[in-house]
């Protein structure tokens, strides 16, 4: 791989204006939240059946 196709990479992967960086930013940040959605709906969730247990 030569260094001006790595340039070229980065660029892509990391635009000069920063949109594609904000985006996974965002991105990741919409992910932790539904992840800590599902945690508490989980526990949610055995909490109720743990109390429903006889």
């Amino acid at each position: 791989m030569t260094t001006s196709s790595i340039q070229e990479f980065s660029h892509t992967v990391f635009a000069p204006d920063g949109m594609n960086m904000a985006y996974l930013l965002e991105y990741l940040c919409l992910a932790f939240r539904y992840l800590q959605h599902i945690r508490s709906f989980l526990k949610l969730v055995c909490t109720i059946l743990f109390i429903k247990k006889p």
